[in-house]
């Protein structure tokens, strides 16, 4: 199994985005564990398979969680994000099981577990596609498990801006 780069452009990022402005309007703020897996505004490809593949995943994600609940918007995107996530799932094939996800301002971090690649990549491309659950770049990783099951972690951005995944020059 490999890791699955999607909706994005991998290419050395060449000039920092300002984060302050977009549009003329100030920019929300990033929640720390976010900045970890942004480079120039956008995803940093080997920062996030780096922590993808190994136990620091669940720790991040619990603290992007934690962080969530200071910002109203990344509680709001967690909430609505995870809801349409399960019925996404339900939809395509019920033994897709959402593990986890939570959402800062810019980027949703989760999981989700099952027995048949057929459900994830149909669930995949359903996500792709479904209005309401914009995502703009996504890196997923699967991680297999006992009895068959595979984990499938993944990273995408709810931002538009954050729209490329960006390969860090050495």
């Amino acid at each position: 199994m490999g890791t699955s780069v999607a909706a994005g452009n991998t290419k050395p990022a060449e000039q920092p985005v300002d984060r302050r402005l977009k549009n003329g309007k100030p920019e929300l703020d990033v929640l720390p564990v976010e900045e970890q897996f942004l480079w120039h505004g956008q995803l940093d490809q080997k920062a996030v398979l780096s922590i993808m593949e190994s136990d620091r995943f669940d720790r991040l994600s619990e603290a992007l969680d934690a962080q969530a609940r200071s910002s109203s918007l990344a509680s709001d995107l967690t909430r609505l994000y995870a809801d349409a996530l399960n019925e996404q799932w339900q939809a395509a094939d019920p033994n897709v099981h959402l593990g986890r996800i939570a959402c800062g301002t810019t980027l949703c971090i989760g999981s989700a577990v099952t027995t048949d690649a057929s459900a994830w990549d149909s669930w995949l491309k359903r996500f792709d596609t479904d209005p309401h659950t914009p995502s703009y770049t996504l890196i997923e990783q699967p991680i297999d498990r006992d009895g068959g099951a595979v984990e499938h972690r993944f990273i995408f951005s709810t931002d538009p801006d954050t729209n490329g995944i960006v390969a860090r020059p050495q």
